[in-house]
């Protein structure tokens, strides 16, 4: 796991497997939620070669909502 990236959303972990975020990661599965965020693990599709394929995603709450 190497990249950690953050997506800004009105909602805590409302994510199915397999879904496809940003066009270009798979979740695969959740690794953990808290108050204010989640991570998920996901495969990054557009890796090149020497890029990590797996990553991490934490997800947070929009700050408005909080």
């Amino acid at each position: 796991m190497g990249l950690a990236y953050l997506l800004n959303i009105e909602f805590l972990a409302a994510f199915r497997i397999g879904e496809i975020l940003d066009s270009r990661y798979e979740i695969l599965s959740s690794h953990g939620s808290g108050v204010f965020s989640t991570v998920v693990r996901a495969r990054d599709r557009r890796a090149g070669r020497g890029d990590p394929e797996e990553v991490a995603i934490k997800i947070i709450r929009n700050n408005e909502t909080m």
